[in-house]
């Protein structure tokens, strides 16, 4: 492969063989092909001028990375980091842990490149229908329109932006599915992690949940008044709830426990501090708005028996296996992957 800006010379006998294949023949002119090759030079040095254009840091397989892609990309992460976990990766000791972030942050760029490239192979495509109500659904899940367009000027999307990495990642989960379609779990590998892992294994506390998401807090304890006086949740929930599942389950989540890593800290601590049939006197509020929780049924911590265990066993061998299948599927992919750094 050759570097960028480099230019490979000719070997002087294949040279010499074009030029000889160019001499005129009997009867023979040798404007027409001094014509063609004239075109031919042009045409690649064409395509050479528009294949270098662009701010761009990388060419996997000829797609372009561009560098606004990656700062942007970029930004995004040190600012979830900072909001989530409070890491300053501004701050002058957090050098060397920023140049990490970027470094991976173009990896990742990379890896769905490399991936989406895989899914169009394997003639995989996202239906204009399939991601209008996947925007839909993270419209609802965000406050309505107005308020999904204010959060993605915050994070520097336009909504067609979003579009395309909406259409991106609807095409990677059909191609990990396509993937991953034919790995299975035995029996017998349930059994010895239940076997192993035997003591380990316990059904935690557990409370059936139910939740109302509105967008202020203010609506939020209009519903609560609204129970006070004895309105039915479920009917509410159908009613006002912004979760894009509740025309499915009327507001019920189901059991949930203490660390259930589906929902913020908080909920999780009010919906344990409901009495059962019960609801939140005060509004638990959370990134996607505020809940009006109500517990219906509780459930006290036992040991795990193989027939309870076994299909949260099942579920985690599939899972860990199924990742193990795509990630050496991606390592495939990037290990025969060509690869352009324009990086300064």
């Amino acid at each position: 492969m050759n570097l960028p800006g480099t230019r490979q010379e000719p070997h002087p006998q294949l040279f010499s063989q074009s030029v000889q294949e160019l001499k005129p023949g009997r009867g023979r002119s040798l404007l027409p092909q001094l014509l063609l090759l004239a075109v031919l030079l042009a045409l690649g040095a064409a395509w050479f001028w528009w294949s270098e254009q662009g701010d761009w840091v990388l060419r996997v397989n000829g797609t372009k990375i561009s560098r606004a892609d990656w700062e942007n990309e970029t930004a995004r992460t040190e600012e979830f980091l900072a909001r989530v976990y409070g890491i300053n990766l501004q701050a002058p000791e957090a050098k060397h842990m920023q140049e990490q972030v970027r470094q991976e942050v173009l990896q990742h760029l990379v890896d769905r490149t490399l991936l989406r490239q895989a899914a169009v192979r394997a003639g995989i495509e996202a239906t204009p229908a399939e991601v209008e109500a996947r925007l839909a659904a993270d419209e609802k899940r965000n406050g309505g329109a107005e308020e999904f367009r204010r959060i993605l000027n915050a994070w520097g999307f336009t909504r067609e932006q979003y579009r395309e990495k909406v259409e991106e990642m609807i095409m990677i989960e059909k191609l990990r599915r396509y993937i991953t379609r034919n790995v299975t779990v035995e029996e017998k590998e349930i059994k010895q992690s239940f076997l192993a892992r035997k003591d380990q294994l316990k059904v935690p506390e557990q409370v059936k949940v139910g939740h109302i998401l509105v967008k202020s807090e203010a609506a939020a304890r209009t519903l609560v008044r609204a129970l006070d006086q004895g309105a039915d949740f479920q009917e509410l929930a159908a009613q006002s709830s912004l979760d894009p599942g509740v025309s499915r389950n009327k507001g019920v989540l189901g059991y949930i426990t203490r660390d259930d890593p589906r929902l913020p800290e908080n909920f999780r601590a009010a919906a344990f501090q409901i009495p059962v049939g019960s609801y939140s006197r005060e509004p638990v509020k959370s990134e996607l708005g505020y809940h009006v929780l109500f517990v219906f049924d509780k459930k006290s911590p036992v040991q795990a028996k193989y027939e309870e265990a076994r299909e949260a066993l099942r579920q985690e061998l599939l899972a860990r296996k199924k990742n193990e299948v795509f990630l050496g599927f991606l390592e495939r992919l990037q290990k025969n992957g060509r690869m352009m750094y324009r990086i300064s």
